[in-house]
């Protein structure tokens, strides 16, 4: 007597997801040789962003969200970026659009800009590149002029002075100030 093969389908013991590729088993003794975790019921066809888990009865299969491996981002004002690592939905409190920039913030579900944040940041950035800059520039030509007045050389000093100017307004209007934002209440660059 021959005993056509029997299809299986074999699952995890840890996490009870079923694997839809089907396998056969054989019939060999008296019995058909299978793995203890397979079951004999074909599972439903495989969804997108879903999993098949066997149930604990070991006879009941369900659906269920497979976000493992997505980054998400916390939107509770930390926004902390974590990877899921656990079946099921995107967690509450979180969203897999990543966060823009520094300067936004999660508010009635979407990221928006903090513009008073973003402009201190960068006005700040722009004050440390002209201080470097003067220091790296300025502060050579100051220090020639003096020791040029030291020496009696006012002509040389009124040059190196001359010069200084032109320096020091070359890297103001190279590295300008951004615009304040409407409704700025700050007091970061009003009165520069």
């Amino acid at each position: 007597m021959t005993h056509e093969k029997q299809p299986y389908w074999t699952y995890d013991t840890n996490t009870m997801i079923i694997n839809t590729n089907v396998k056969m088993a054989e019939f060999r003794g008296g019995m058909y040789h299978k793995p203890r975790n397979s079951i004999i019921d074909e599972p439903p066809e495989d969804k997108d962003g879903f999993v098949i888990v066997l149930g604990s009865d070991l006879l009941s299969m369900d659906y269920v969200e497979d976000n493992r491996g997505t980054e998400v981002t916390s939107t509770d004002g930390d926004y902390t970026v974590s990877v899921i690592s656990e079946l099921g939905p995107i967690p509450e409190g979180t969203t897999i659009t990543p966060r823009p920039s520094e300067f936004h913030n999660w508010v009635d579900g979407e990221w928006t800009v903090d513009t008073f944040a973003e402009y201190e940041a960068q006005y700040q950035e722009v004050r440390d590149t002209r201080e470097s800059l003067f220091d790296s520039t300025t502060d050579n030509l100051d220090s020639k002029a003096n020791v040029a007045r030291k020496r009696g050389l006012d002509e040389k000093a009124d040059e190196y002075d001359a010069l200084l100017l032109v320096e020091y307004d070359r890297i103001v209007s190279e590295n300008p100030y951004p615009d304040i934002p409407d409704g700025y209440t700050g007091t970061i660059g009003v009165d520069e």
